[in-house]
């Protein structure tokens, strides 16, 4: 159980580091090379990341929310991770798009679904649900989750595309 707790506080502040050295990239590449159109885009498009930080307080604190919200997030962000690569290399694959495949960026995508897979299994196993005070079974937590997650899904891209589109992009 000790382990369990220190996992779990080592991965609220490896968030809590992610997001703050991402969004200060961000900032610094903004500031000096100025907030271009591309640039205010993926501000926006990566807004969802600023959740890390919620889902950080939720962890640290051992909440039962922490652990929703943070099963949430990442099931979020595998399926549009796996949305999005899939749809790069079929169009890659099919000619649409006249670039060759880039195994450096292929492989990281690889890597970055397992990561979020990663710890999505990590979250859904039996000594982590009881850390956290979940006892109903783990069938109907990942049926729960996942309406939660497309629901997030649905809302995030009809914000984003709304934004984008109000933006003129």
């Amino acid at each position: 159980m000790k382990l369990t707790k220190i996992s779990v506080r080592l991965l609220g502040a490896g968030q809590i580091i992610f997001t703050a050295a991402y969004f200060g990239y961000l900032l610094f590449v903004g500031l000096s090379w100025g907030f271009t159109p591309r640039m205010v885009q993926l501000f926006v498009t990566d807004s969802i990341f600023l959740f890390f930080i919620l889902s950080a307080i939720g962890l640290l604190l051992i909440k039962t929310w922490g652990w929703w919200v943070t099963v949430i997030l990442y099931g979020k962000l595998l399926l549009s991770k796996f949305i999005g690569t899939g749809t790069e290399w079929f169009l890659i694959s099919t000619g649409l798009i006249a670039e060759p495949l880039d195994w450096g960026r292929a492989t990281a995508d690889l890597g970055i679904l397992l990561l979020y897979a990663g710890v999505i299994i990590l979250l859904f196993t039996h000594c982590f649900r009881k850390l956290f005070g979940l006892t109903e079974r783990r069938g109907r937590l990942m049926i729960m989750t996942a309406m939660g997650v497309i629901v997030l899904y649905a809302v995030y891209f009809t914000v984003t595309l709304a934004l984008v589109l109000a933006m003129g992009f």
